[in-house]
């Protein structure tokens, strides 16, 4: 079948100026298009943010079907202008439906916002439509400003519109998400008409008056390949997709527009990570929907799917003729190009300084149809009916499914953590599985025929899950609907053809929404009529719906081709206006085990615990090699790791049957799976668990059965909260660990079968006893938990846990790329080996006093899934506050072993997006006010630390916008504060320039730690720490150096409580004046200390050359943490610079994260930044194409800055001392490593000291260039 048929052209004229002329002839009516300069980038997504830069404007050519020396040129508005907004970048020009008005976009400096414009086509009448600067507060993203942009006009006078207003941020950037939204013509009630929780592109309206336009979209997919085409109602109802939704190519469809007196589409197809720029192409609606064939590309006539190219903007002159922004290779701007189907393309117009865009014809437009709003704005519920479920599904037999479960694909409008992007995600939430944390909102029951009618709480990006009466998963959706408020959505099966008309029920009953009869508290995934498509045979393609009875949906427009049915947009599109139920709907009920947020650390990880562990990581033993315990791990846990392990494929996380959503897996993840493809359905640690283990898991309750079969069916989830803490979601301080470790392996022989093998479950922070890497050598009658695992012979190199076989695959690659490898069974063979005899044995202690100061670190600076966690509450967009609980909710309080009251509540979908309030009293039911207010938050506990001795009476207040519940109760008993046991051993080293301190934790719990310092003899101790720490160590960089001082600590308890001080220890700094850390890069990628060299790591395509590190290709170098590189002493940072590009932020030296801890050295916008613990000291003159000497101080209270060796900036402050656990970055941002950071050039002599050198020092080291640069300069 040939590509997007339409109708041939005439007989190809014999010569190119004729086809010129005829193609010519086609623009019969004046040309609007933009001058600016194009945007550069990698996302096609977040353009907004660019500033490409400023300049040109919108124009009119008003003849351009005359010879170019007549043509009349004339600026609709630029800088120039009267009443112009000057400088700054014009976009997305629409015109009106009479073509006497436009609607543009307008950003007028780099880090501002977008907002929308209205004029006259005779540069009149300037206005603004909308201003998205009073919602700025409300974005916690990267980059700057909110942004109104894509405007085109509604058939009613009214614009739809992208917004970046509700503030959701994209899980895989942290960019700002825009997403549909509809305003009035002055700007009035804007709204957002989607609930995406990813981007939207492009709306235009089509020839029926319904919404077209692209929608990015990720649940349980990849974040690469599928932005697709959709289709909806002007009030957001009855989205369905459009075209490509399990598409890998094209990546995305941009720029979509309907073709004048035509079905087809046109548009630009385009790659995600590029700039919005690709291939031109129709696109045909009467082919399926995911068919190739529909696609006629201009561009690649043999390739429709190629979506490569520096083309944009289409505007269609006829169904086979486009006028476009291009960019041929004879051109180093865009210019406007015009081509049809036979391949003939010229130069219409170009500019020599500035790129052309967005063409399209000055004349009248017919209006759609109006299509009448069908949303009640009071409602805050939708409804959902299934007409039956098992139509579509292969292989499911009827009453097979029992419940239908409703989640949530929620989208954060808080913080990210920091720590950069590992597996892809900002804020990491899974091993590449899940993308974004879900709220389970409930289940429902399927009725005995099939069918389903249910209420859904409206403005949530929603997908359901069809489950049997075991709760295990039969087929889900791995897209979203929404529930419209006040309306109904309808579909007739699961994957089913939407213009497929369901048979009347055999008895002519009606449809009745039933109690359930499972013995499962659940409900099974309904098709929706949103959802993904698969293939349809074509002589169904034209089928209407003979249906008479119907749920309460107002008809939808007639839809045009096979895309969105012939005859029917949608089944409820034939479905008139009264209601067949006999019972209301359903309302989604908790599960078993609950409903809310489904947290791996908090939810699952206890059930493993109290059922697995024993055998599996336990004092028994590492049954099998799984280790099910939760020792925490870089980012994840130990159990987590084992059961989202690649074991086969990096397809497949094996026991849970995950989908792995890495870009490079697109081809697998972008599939509609069959029933039991994935998930529960198809997991082996399901299968196990519906067995019983043979025997061995006989107390495991069904709740809990329940609950770790939805986490499984959640796609892997390991946060499953949008919570953090202020250090991160990565543990710095386990790659140091695992460096010791191997390091110590290699000293006790271990290497020798082992080599260079090391997994990620070898080691347990959380109880380092427990660590395999102790227990695998140790026999099993030594002390302690021997397993005598250990065999005379080599290992299998090959990892066993592999979350990323090859590392993170960003570009799509093929299905044979990731061919399962066969697992190779436990190799008995060899004789035991004893490596350790016992516990006492020296290998053995060195691992584990490793281990434990890798623990001591780890928890002075927490994750959220770790003990003594200051965590922060995350937040999910909700464009509708939450109702406050028909039931109270109870109230928990309990006291710790510290003392401190333990307060806790439901953590539902009933209490998600509450704030509570807590207060205290001494007397018992009183009423809550100001006075006896203690805290505010939006978690589900609360620490008090700060409660009196004796009874205290609690009260809970749950808060939603106005409205505030009754106060709930709760009492309990606080002990008098105890006084801690004063810390373990105090030791102190020299060091250079500081004294190095260290001790033991004290039994029981002390929260942290005051450090004293007298002179040595002296009686007064002065305190070195204004405030208490939490680390277990202290460097002392005030130290007099060759003076001896004594030091002596108190442990502090959570009530601020104080210990007994420590005997003190007595130490004295060392003076040492060169520097403790040098990289010459005269000898590869070596660094040197003053106990020796180590070796960087180089990243990309960073490489030591001449006595420089080379980063003209990009890339990096790393080197493992030291205290060399903390801040606690004086410092000073020394390095040469040569620019090759200027970048966009291109950070030098990095040890550090921006208003965190940590320093770095950056080049920002016209200026250097020293940035060093919370101080930003800026300035100096960046230049590319010359070495520049950079020379960095902080004395312990003020920052400065020298180039060339003169002094260019100072900044006095009280910095964050506080070491930055992370790798010292060569060439990147320690904080996040990313594209904007990169440093395009060469690096050399980058030195540390421990002292601050002075300004004359700073002069003779400029003078003194390293070897590379004396030798260019001869």
């Amino acid at each position: 079948m040939a590509p997007a048929a339409a109708a041939p052209l005439s007989p190809s004229p014999s010569t190119t100026l004729e086809i010129e002329q005829r193609l010519r002839a086609q623009l019969d009516a004046p040309l609007l298009f933009v001058k600016r300069h194009s945007y550069t980038g990698i996302h096609i997504y977040d353009t907004y943010y660019k500033w490409p830069p400023g300049g040109g404007g919108i124009y009119v050519l008003e003849n351009p079907a005359v010879p170019r020396e007549q043509w009349s040129i004339r600026p609709v508005i630029d800088e120039t202008t009267p009443g112009t907004l000057g400088h700054g970048v014009y976009t997305h020009p629409e015109l009106s439906w009479d073509a006497t008005t436009l609607l543009f976009c307008f950003k007028g400096e780099p880090e501002g916002s977008t907002s929308i414009y209205e004029i006259g086509i005779d540069g009149r009448g300037l206005r603004r439509v909308s201003d998205p600067r009073p919602t700025c507060a409300a974005y916690k993203g990267r980059s700057g400003g909110q942004h109104d942009v894509a405007p085109a006009y509604l058939p009613d006078g009214r614009i739809v519109c992208l917004s970046t207003r509700p503030s959701g941020l994209v899980p895989c950037n942290n960019t700002g998400v825009a997403i549909l939204h509809v305003m009035n013509a002055d700007g009035s009630d804007l709204h957002p008409i989607s609930v995406n929780n990813v981007n939207e592109f492009d709306p235009a309206v089509l020839p029926d008056g319904r919404l077209l336009f692209g929608r990015w979209e990720y649940v349980d997919k990849n974040a690469l390949t599928i932005q697709s085409l959709w289709s909806a109602r002007p009030d957001g109802t009855q989205e369905t997709a459009f075209y490509a939704n399990n598409m890998v190519f094209p990546e995305a469809v941009l720029d979509a527009r309907p073709v004048p007196g035509s079905h087809l589409i046109v548009g630009t197809l385009a790659k995600h990570n590029s700039t919005p720029r690709g291939a031109i192409g129709f696109i045909d609606p009467h082919h399926d929907k995911n068919d190739p064939r529909a696609i006629a590309n201009l561009e690649h006539p043999d390739k429709p799917t190629t979506d490569t190219g520096d083309s944009c903007e289409p505007w269609p002159l006829s169904e086979n003729v486009v006028i476009f922004s291009g960019r041929p290779q004879s051109h180093k701007r865009n210019v406007l190009e015009v081509m049809d189907r036979d391949g003939h393309r010229f130069v219409f117009m170009s500019d020599p300084d500035i790129c052309l865009h967005s063409p399209m014809l000055v004349k009248p437009r017919p209006v759609p149809p109006v299509l009448q709003d069908t949303i009640d704005h009071q409602a805050k519920t939708g409804r959902f009916f299934v007409q039956d479920i098992y139509r579509g599904p292969t292989g499911v037999k009827r009453g097979e499914v029992k419940w239908l479960r409703v989640i949530e694909e929620t989208s954060r409008v808080s913080e990210t953590h920091p720590g950069g992007n590992p597996y892809n995600q900002t804020f990491l939430v899974s091993a590449a599985l899940a993308f974004s944390v879900k709220n389970y909102l409930g289940v429902v029951p399927v009725d005995e025929n099939g069918s389903a009618y249910f209420e859904v709480p409206a403005g949530r990006a929603v997908y359901f899950q069809a489950l049997d009466a075991d709760g295990r998963l039969v087929h889900s959706m791995r897209t979203f609907v929404q529930a419209a408020p006040g309306t109904t959505r309808s579909c007739v099966g699961c994957h089913e053809y939407k213009a497929d008309a369901p048979p009347r029920p055999a008895d002519n009953r009606q449809v009745t929404s039933l109690t359930a009869k499972a013995d499962f508290p659940l409900t099974p995934a309904l098709s929706r009529g949103e959802r993904e498509n698969g293939r349809q045979s074509p002589d169904r393609s034209r089928r209407r719906s003979k249906v008479s009875r119907s749920t309460e949906v107002l008809p939808l427009p007639t839809g045009e081709g096979r895309g969105e049915g012939k005859g029917t947009a949608h089944l409820s599109a034939e479905l008139g206006a009264t209601p067949v139920f006999s019972n209301p709907p359903a309302q989604p009920q908790p599960e078993s085990w609950g409903s809310g947020f489904m947290d791996y650390p908090s939810m699952v990880q206890p059930v493993l615990d109290r059922h697995c562990v024993s055998c599996h990581g336990g004092k028994e033993d590492i049954a099998a090699g799984l280790d099910l315990s939760g020792g925490w791990t870089e980012h994840f846990n130990i159990s987590y790791e084992n059961l989202a392990n690649r074991r086969e494929t990096q397809l497949v996380a094996y026991w849970i049957a995950g989908i792995d959503c890495m870009n490079g897996t697109a081809h697998w993840s972008c599939q509609i799976f069959p029933p039991r493809g994935h998930g529960s359905g198809a997991a082996p640690l399901a299968k196990l668990l519906l067995e019983g283990h043979g025997g061995r898991i006989a107390s495991l309750t069904r709740q809990e059965r329940d609950l770790l079969m939805a986490w499984i069916d959640s796609n892997g989830l390991y946060h499953g909260t949008w919570n953090y803490t202020k250090h991160g979601h990565a543990l710095a301080e386990w790659p140091r660990v695992k460096q010791a470790l191997v390091s110590e392996m290699q000293t006790a022989g271990c290497v020798r079968c082992h080599a260079q093998k090391f997994e990620s479950d070898w080691f347990n922070l959380q109880t380092p006893a427990m660590s395999r890497i102790l227990r695998a050598p140790l026999p099993k009658d030594a002390e302690g938990f021997g397993l005598s695992l250990c065999r005379d012979r080599k290992v299998d190199p090959r990892p066993r846990v592999q979350l990323l076989v090859n590392g993170y695959a960003h570009a799509v690659q093929p299905v044979e790329a990731f061919a399962p490898k066969p697992v190779n069974p436990p190799d008995p063979s060899g004789a035991p080996v004893a490596s350790f005899a016992s516990t006492q044995d020296k290998h053995y202690q060195a691992m584990l006093e490793i281990i434990r100061g890798g623990r001591d670190k780890a928890l002075t600076m927490p994750r959220v899934d770790m003990p003594g966690a200051e965590v922060v509450a995350g937040e999910c967009r909700m464009f509708l506050p939450p109702p406050l609980p028909e039931t109270p909710v109870p109230l928990e309080a309990t006291v710790s072993e510290d003392g401190v009251v333990q307060l806790a509540w439901e953590q539902s979908v009933r209490t998600i997006g509450l704030e509570a309030e807590v207060h205290r009293s001494a007397k018992k039911n009183f009423k809550p006010d100001d006075k006896t207010f203690v805290a505010a938050t939006e978690l589900f506990a609360y620490a008090d630390a700060s409660a009196p001795e004796g009874r205290q009476h609690y009260a809970l207040v749950l808060v939603s916008g106005k409205e505030r519940s009754r106060p709930v109760y709760a009492s309990v008993s606080v002990p008098k504060p105890r006084t801690p046991p004063k810390p373990a051993e105090v030791k102190a080293e020299p060091g250079a320039g500081s004294v190095r301190l260290r001790w033991g934790a004290p039994e029981g719990r002390a929260v942290s730690y005051l450090v004293f310092r007298a002179k040595a003899g002296a009686q007064q101790f002065e305190k070195l720490t204004p405030e208490p720490i939490r680390a277990t160590r202290f460097t002392d960089g005030s130290a007099e150096p060759e003076v001896e001082y004594a030091y002596a600590v108190r442990a502090v308890s959570v009530h601020g409580v104080e210990s007994e001080l420590t005997s003190p220890v007595v130490a004295a700094a060392k003076r040492v004046t060169g520097p403790v850390f040098a990289a010459s890069f005269d000898q590869g990628l070596r660094g040197r200390f003053s106990d020796g060299e180590v070796v960087g790591r180089a990243h990309g395509k960073a490489r030591s050359s001449d006595g420089m590190l080379q980063l003209t290709e990009g890339g990096h170098v790393t080197f493992a943490h030291r205290e060399e590189f903390d801040l606690m002493q004086p410092l000073t940072v020394e390095c040469w610079v040569r620019f090759e590009q200027s970048g966009e932020m291109p950070v030098i030296v990095s040890c550090g994260a921006w208003q965190q801890a940590g320093w770095f050295l950056q080049r920002l916008g016209g200026n250097f930044r020293w940035h060093v613990g919370g101080i930003d000291c800026d300035g100096g003159k960046p230049a590319v194409g010359q070495w520049i000497h950079l020379l960095a101080t902080f004395d312990g209270q003020t920052a400065r800055l020298f180039q060339g060796g003169l002094q260019v900036a100072e900044k006095a402050g009280t910095a964050n001392t506080a070491p930055w656990p992370g790798e010292l970055h060569i060439g990147q941002y320690s904080g996040a490593p990313g594209v904007a950071y990169q440093v395009t050039g060469q690096i050399a002599g980058v030195k540390i000291y421990h002292r601050t050198l002075t300004t004359d020092e700073a002069a003779r080291a400029a003078e003194a260039k390293p070897q590379p640069m004396r030798a260019a300069a001869k």
